[in-house]
């Protein structure tokens, strides 16, 4: 069912409504949705519905980026021409820019600078869920445009307790989006159950004719020995992994609950493995995507 609680634009009648509060609702942002320049919602109920946004998740539309900790406002001043006599006459409204500031893993940080100068739009989540966007016809949503995406260098830790922020500055390409044509609408759910896609490696930790045992899991960083920190990954459906050549009993696997799964067989030969992609998976949870197969040599 479609989560709206409230919907209320910047349309001039009638002022008032009785959708719209009195008040400014806007508190402290928390959360960025990056959609690609383009992706929008056809209609308010889309806009409000969490599976929609899953869904643009898994296909590599969207990704959340969630707590923002500070944010430096450097939006450009309104611009005047002023006469002789005194007189003044608005000539340009200031676009809106932005510093938000993350405390990131380095990881997370390290995928985020490919992202520096992408064509991006964005909707941004402020701390009483309010989803902040823009409709150009009244009908359809979409993110604000973006004039300049830059996810910056990470700022050292400071001796003042600062933390190392994982910095993105946004400058908004036209500040009218908001301002004449604005919209939000306050969710019947929370913006912290949109998880992004997380990449995950598969490797095959040993494989024989009658048994072939693979492992799952997240890379979080350098082990002390020097080695990719591993995270297993438990919980995923034998439907969502794809073999090549090698041909495991059906509906047979073990989940053995530490990110490695064991594919029993009969007479199984070399090949490789692979997860489906997350918009054909059907295990239920984060969505997550593999980083390439993994070969499968039968000793």
């Amino acid at each position: 069912m479609p989560g709206i609680v409230n919907v209320c634009s910047s349309e001039l009648a009638p002022i008032g409504s009785l959708a719209c509060a009195k008040g400014n609702p806007f508190l402290d942002v928390v959360s960025l949705l990056v959609f690609k320049a383009g992706i929008g919602f056809d209609t308010f109920v889309k806009f409000a519905t969490k599976a929609d946004y899953l869904s643009l998740i898994k296909s590599g539309d969207l990704i959340p980026i969630h707590g923002v900790v500070e944010i430096d406002d450097n939006s450009e001043e309104s611009q005047y021409y002023e006469s002789p006599t005194g007189k003044r006459i608005p000539r340009r409204l200031g676009n809106y820019r932005h510093v938000f500031r993350f405390n990131k893993s380095l990881e997370v940080h390290k995928a985020l600078q490919s992202f520096r100068n992408a064509n991006v739009e964005i909707v941004t989540v402020d701390s009483a869920g309010n989803f902040s966007a823009y409709s150009p016809d009244g009908i359809t949503v979409r993110g604000f445009s973006v004039e300049m995406f830059n996810p910056e260098k990470m700022s050292g830790a400071m001796q003042d307790n600062t933390p190392a922020w994982t910095p993105i500055v946004i400058d908004q390409a036209d500040a009218k989006q908001w301002n004449e044509k604005g919209v939000f609408i306050k969710q019947g759910w929370f913006v912290d159950e949109l998880k992004p896609v997380s990449p995950v490696l598969l490797t095959v930790v040993s494989a024989i004719a009658t048994k072939i045992v693979v492992n799952v899991s997240y890379i979080d960083g350098i082990a002390s020995d020097g080695s990719k920190n591993k995270i297993g990954i438990a919980g995923i459906l034998q439907a969502d992994f794809v073999f090549t050549t090698t041909a495991p009993t059906a509906a047979a696997m073990i989940d053995l609950g530490d990110g490695n799964y064991e594919f029993p067989g009969a007479a199984m030969v070399s090949g490789s493995v692979d997860l489906k992609p997350p918009t054909t998976a059907t295990t239920v949870g984060d969505p997550i995507k593999s980083t390439g197969p993994a070969v499968i040599t039968i000793a």
